[in-house]
C-alpha cells in the first residue's frame, strides 16, 4: 500500500511545474497557482474522512474510492491544455487524492503495536515506490529534450499517475477487513481530535510545520526548472531528484533508534539545518557534483521533520482521536502549507523572473526558503518544549483490525 500511495506522487511533483511552463507555456504565477488551488481540496476533504472512516466507511474502502476518482481525474488532466480547465480539474483532484496520505497512516497505524518501532520502517516503502518511478520510468521513458525545449512525453507523466491511482483502489480493496467502532459519536468535527492540538508543544509543533510544508514546496516547484536551466535533459530530473528518496529509505529506517536516543526537538533541528543547508547550495548554484550531493539532504528533511511530527501526534493522542489528528495534521501539511507553499513560490517565479531572458533567477529564489528554515530551527529552538506521550496499551489480537487475518 505504501509503495504504490507514494509512487503516484513521484510521477507528478518532480516534473509538474516544469510541464505547465514549458509544456503548456504557463507563467511561473499560473504554474503556482494550479500547484497550490489543489490543497484547497485537501483542506476540506479530510473533515469528511475523518467523520466516516472507522464510523461508517472503513478506511481501506474509503482509500479505494478515493483513488479509483482521483485517477479518473488526473487523466483528464494530461488530456487538458487551458489554464482554467487544468485548473478546476486539479481542484478536483485535490478533494480526492490528498486525503489518501492521512487514510493511509489510519490504515498503518490502526495495526502496529509499537508505532515509533514500526511506524518508519513501514513508511520506508513509501519511498522506494518514489525511487522505482524515478529510475524506470524517468531515465527510460522520458527522451531527454535539449535546454529551452519541451519534452513531449512529460504528459505520460499524468498518465501513468492515472494507472497508479487505479492499481492502488484494486489493491485496498484486499487489505485486510476493518472493524467499525460503534462507541465513536458520529459527528462531522472530530471535536476530541481538536483537543490533542489544545496542548502546548503540539500548538508550536503545528506552527513550524505549517511554514516548513509551505517551504518544502518550494523545493518540488523550483527543482524541475532549476535542473533544467541547468542543462539537466528531463529524463536525468526524476533520477536526480530521487537521490533525496533515497536518502529518505535509510533516514526512515534509523528514524526510532535516532529519536530514541536525540528526542523529537533536536531530531526536528537537524531536519531544519538540511533545509537551510540545501536551499543554500542550490542558491550557489555550483558545482553541480555539489548540488546532486546536497539533494541527499531531502531524507533528512522529510523522515525527520514530517514522519517524526506524525508519530509525536500520534503519541499525544487518545486512541480514539488517532484517525481525526492525523487527518487534521494531514490538513496542516497537504492542505494549507502546500496551499501557501506554492502560491508563494509562483509568486516569487514571477518577482525573480529575468525580463531578457524569460528565466527564473534561481539565486534570489533559493535563498527565501533557506532563511525561512533557519527562522522556522530558531522558532522550536526557544519555543518547543516536548510533553510526555499519552500511555497507548498494546491491543489485544480481537482489538487490531486485521490482526487476526495476518
Amino acid at each position: 500500500m505504501m509503495f504504490l500511495q507514494y509512487a503516484i506522487p513521484a510521477c507528478v511533483n518532480p516534473i509538474l511545474s516544469l510541464y505547465l511552463m514549458n509544456n503548456l507555456g504557463f507563467s511561473p504565477n499560473q504554474a503556482g497557482q494550479v500547484l497550490a488551488v489543489v490543497a484547497i481540496g485537501a483542506i476540506v476533504a479530510p473533515f469528511m474522512a475523518a467523520y466516516v472512516v472507522d464510523r461508517f466507511v472503513p478506511a481501506r474502502v474509503m482509500l479505494a474510492a478515493c483513488h479509483g476518482l482521483a485517477g479518473t481525474v488526473i487523466a483528464a488532466f494530461a488530456m487538458s491544455r487551458s489554464f482554467w480547465t487544468i485548473y478546476v480539474l486539479f481542484f478536483i483532484y485535490g478533494l480526492l487524492f490528498l486525503p489518501t496520505h492521512g487514510l493511509s497512516n489510519t490504515v498503518v497505524l490502526h495495526r502496529v503495536r509499537d508505532v515509533k518501532r514500526d511506524f518508519g520502517g513501514i513508511r520506508m516503502w513509501g519511498t522506494a515506490g518514489w525511487v522505482f518511478i524515478a529510475w524506470t520510468f524517468g531515465l527510460f521513458w522520458l527522451k531527454g529534450a535539449p535546454p529551452g525545449e519541451p519534452d513531449p512525453r512529460l504528459a505520460d507523466a499524468l498518465l501513468l499517475c492515472a494507472l497508479l491511482h487505479f492499481t492502488l483502489a484494486a489493491y485496498s480493496c484486499c487489505l485486510p477487513r476493518e472493524t467499525k467502532h460503534a462507541e465513536n459519536t458520529k459527528t462531522l468535527i472530530p471535536w476530541e481530535a481538536f483537543r490533542v492540538f489544545a496542548r502546548p508543544s503540539v500548538i508550536v509543533l503545528s506552527v513550524a510545520t505549517l511554514f516548513t510544508s509551505a517551504i518544502h514546496q518550494h523545493y518540488y516547484f523550483g527543482m524541475g526548472p532549476f535542473l533544467k536551466s541547468t542543462g539537466t535533459p528531463e529524463n536525468l530530473i526524476m533520477p536526480l531528484m530521487s537521490i533525496g528518496q533515497a536518502a529518505e529509505v535509510l533516514m526512515l529506517w534509523l528514524l526510532g533508534r535516532v529519536l530514541a536516543r536525540l528526542g523529537t526537538k533536536r531530531v526536528l533541528i537537524i531536519a531544519l539545518a538540511a533545509q537551510a543547508l540545501r536551499f543554500t547550495v542550490f542558491g550557489i548554484g555550483s558545482p553541480f557534483p555539489l548540488v546532486v550531493a546536497v539533494i541527499a539532504a531531502h531524507g533528512f528533511c522529510y523522515a525527520f521533520f514530517f514522519t517524526a511530527s506524525y508519530i509525536y501526534i500520534d503519541e499525544h493522542s487518545t486512541r480514539q482521536a488517532r484517525a481525526g489528528a492525523q487527518q487534521l495534521f494531514t490538513i496542516l501539511i497537504m492542505g494549507i502549507g502546500y496551499f501557501l507553499g506554492h502560491a508563494t513560490a509562483g509568486k516569487l517565479g514571477d518577482w525573480f523572473l529575468d525580463p531578457a531572458t524569460n528565466a527564473i533567477n534561481f539565486h534570489l529564489f533559493w535563498a527565501v526558503p533557506a532563511a525561512s528554515a533557519v527562522a522556522i530551527a530558531l522558532f522550536l529552538l526557544v519555543a518547543f518544549r516536548a510533553e510526555a506521550p499519552l500511555p497507548h496499551p498494546a491491543p489485544s489480537p480481537e482489538e487490531v483490525p486485521g490482526a487476526g487475518a495476518v
